[in-house]
């Protein structure tokens, strides 16, 4: 758009994702996030200000979030897998640089908090006799009984983000993903002793599919013996539930 009353005209049709465009004062270019390449993951591109001439910058496997560029031009900032990065616009390259904090606690540095609330999804269990439930990027599991809430026991306590939860139909056992070796992964998860979550403590969790992309979504078929998810853009994919093909 020509400001201040200029039309506004489409330089992109790219039928996936375009977003933060950010102009260069440096070389006069536009930036912005796609997923067009071959990664399928959301990379810093550049193009000419009436949309030709378009060219992959960064090359990451996982999707960039939250670039800004710098008011000369020179510097991008983004994130992406929880680390903060640099694109220089001169020479192309990517840098993760170190950040040092300095700690100066004006209070204890731990505290213990009660969640009651903000549970970022739930499923409930074929029974109905338990809900999982996710706070925090952690899974939870709470025994009903008569519909009521009864025990409350933590089944993953990790740094990474856990989602998408599904019941096995027939077996103790939930399928989510989680970022435990820096992208979405499918893992299942069941009681090591005893038969059902509430009453044990220890939990046995296997990771039932690696790749380099992105899993989603995952979902128990009705029998149990296979698992759907998404993948990428959102591409339908079917394996066995142990992760064979």
């Amino acid at each position: 758009k020509i400001l201040p009353d200029g039309k506004s005209e489409k330089i992109a049709d790219f039928p996936g994702r375009d977003a933060y465009p950010m102009f260069s004062r440096h070389d006069g270019k536009l930036y912005f996030v796609s997923d067009r390449g071959q990664e399928i993951a959301n990379n810093i591109w550049r193009m000419d200000l009436d949309g030709s001439n378009p060219e992959q910058m960064t090359f990451e496997k996982e999707d960039i979030h939250f670039p800004r560029i710098s008011c000369d031009g020179s510097l991008i900032t983004f994130e992406c897998l929880n680390e903060i990065c640099t694109y220089d616009v001169a020479t192309g390259k990517v840098a993760r640089p170190k950040i040092y904090v300095t700690e100066d606690y004006s209070e204890e540095p731990f505290s213990f908090q009660n969640f009651a609330s903000d549970a970022s999804e739930f499923a409930l269990s074929p029974t109905e006799k338990e809900i999982a439930f996710v706070v925090h990027g952690d899974i939870f599991i709470m025994q009903l009984k008569d519909g009521m809430p009864e025990k409350i026991v933590q089944l993953t306590k990790t740094p990474y983000v856990e989602k998408d939860i599904n019941w096995h139909p027939e077996e103790e056992m939930l399928v989510y993903v989680s970022m435990e070796d820096g992208d979405m992964d499918i893992f299942t998860i069941e009681p090591q002793k005893e038969k059902k979550f509430y009453d044990d403590l220890v939990f046995t969790t296997q990771k039932v599919f690696n790749t380099e992309n992105t899993e989603y979504k995952t979902r128990f078929s009705p029998n149990g013996k296979l698992i759907a998810y998404l993948k990428n853009h959102g591409e339908l994919y079917v394996m066995d539930a142990d992760g064979g093909q």
